[in-house]
């Protein structure tokens, strides 16, 4: 089950491997094969949460917001001008 997951998302992702990383093997057993993969989700959470923890930091910043609140004003903006033109 766990191969057929697997091959499932290697064959659907557009992913490159790595320099010189070699396909990996299968594990001689389920449990292996589950400890192999529960390590893999456990990184893979670990640097999501440094990313996300590095995001927030960033977009809590007064600059950031005031930033966004000027883009988004203008977008908002040039849309009600369409929409005003489009009804003249």
């Amino acid at each position: 089950m766990i191969r057929k997951i697997r091959n499932e998302f290697a064959h659907d992702l557009d992913m490159d491997r790595q320099f010189g990383e070699e396909e990996r093997k299968p594990k001689a057993s389920l449990v292996e094969e589950y400890n192999a993969v529960a390590f893999s989700c456990i990184v893979g959470l670990d640097a999501y949460r440094e990313n996300l923890s590095y995001l927030r930091a960033r977009i809590q910043k007064p600059v950031f917001i005031a930033a966004l609140f000027e883009e988004s004003m203008t977008e908002n903006k040039s849309r009600l001008h369409t929409v005003i033109a489009k009804h003249r």
